[in-house]
């Protein structure tokens, strides 16, 4: 019965879901099954785009399906992130579109030297920012912390740039209600760990591992979520399985991304990726809330364009 509802979905699909770039051709049935769901108060949508990388390979697929979003007053966000992007990454009618759209913007680079970092565009009039660096090294005394940060440097010293990352909290006042908005891409040290120590070690430091820099770095992740009184929803890469998250202790979040999708929960790497068969096919890209906000309509959306597909989802607010 559920097969040919979905194959009924397929055939009667709105042109609209044409206007999108698939990854895959079930993508289009995934589109009518979001579309049909009622939007709630607030639609976030996030995408990791890869600083571009493949807008060559894909036609520039990412300004295309940015464009085809917004341009639908159903589905356009009512907030917008793009992680990895420099002002170079889209083009000029993508940025002037978000402009007109879109009247509170704001770039936030991963660190002082670097160009790229997270773009927020929002339709809602924020009601504070506040930024922090996110470190990755151990809570430990200053000596140890110097010590593993070395250890580091020498381990892959063209990546320590790439390490660091910030915390960006955006709280927004909407029925009354303020809440709070933290989106997140956190350090990747896989690629460094499985050229020096091999696959199965990656895999085991993914699966259990306590002592790489992603871990410590989410765990500081956790110990600023914690301070937050606001209601609060977290979501972006965080380049590690959701398990890792429960290991850091974090406190009341849920879970609530469990998209419709007969693409399952992937999230990395993309069908267009040339890393996509180096991978093992993996939800990377996460949603959380706290117990105070209901969340509805959670999705992925195997668009091409980027190593990542994005996720959007819905806020109820009470």
């Amino acid at each position: 019965m559920r097969f040919f509802i979905l194959c009924s979905l397929f055939l009667l699909h709105s042109h609209s879901a044409f206007c999108f770039e698939w990854e895959v051709p079930w993508g289009e049935i995934n589109f009518e099954i979001w579309r049909s769901l009622k939007r709630k108060d607030v639609r976030i949508f996030w995408w990791n785009i890869q600083y571009g990388a493949l807008s060559k390979k894909t036609k520039n697929a990412i300004d295309r399906n940015l464009i085809d979003l917004i341009e639908d007053p159903f589905l356009r966000p009512d907030l917008l992130f793009l992680g990895e992007i420099a002002p170079y990454t889209l083009k000029e009618e993508t940025q002037n579109l978000l402009g007109i759209l879109y009247p509170y913007q704001k770039h936030f680079p991963y660190h002082s030297d670097s160009k790229m970092g997270i773009a927020a565009f929002s339709q809602i009039p924020w009601n504070t920012l506040r930024t922090r660096p996110l470190d990755w090294t151990p809570n430990r005394s200053s000596k140890e912390k110097e010590e593993y940060r070395k250890k580091w440097e020498k381990r892959a010293p063209e990546k320590i740039n790439h390490f660091k990352k910030i915390f960006i909290e955006i709280s927004f006042i909407l029925k009354n209600q303020i809440f709070s908005v933290i989106p997140v891409h956190l350090l990747m040290p896989w690629k460094v760990i499985q050229k020096q120590e091999g696959t199965l070690e990656t895999l085991k430091q993914i699966n259990s591992g306590k002592e790489h820099p992603l871990f410590y770095q989410t765990q500081r992740l956790t110990s600023f979520l914690k301070k937050i009184s606001n209601p609060l929803v977290t979501f972006g890469d965080f380049n590690f399985p959701k398990r890792l998250f429960s290991k850091t202790k974090t406190a009341n979040l849920l879970d609530f991304l469990n998209p419709l999708s007969l693409w399952g929960n992937r999230t990395f790497p993309a069908l267009s990726d040339p890393k996509f068969l180096k991978f093992p096919p993996l939800k990377i890209d996460h949603a959380w809330s706290s117990k105070e906000i209901e969340i509805k309509n959670g999705f992925i959306l195997p668009l091409k364009g980027s190593d990542h597909y994005p996720i959007v989802f819905d806020l109820k607010l009470y």
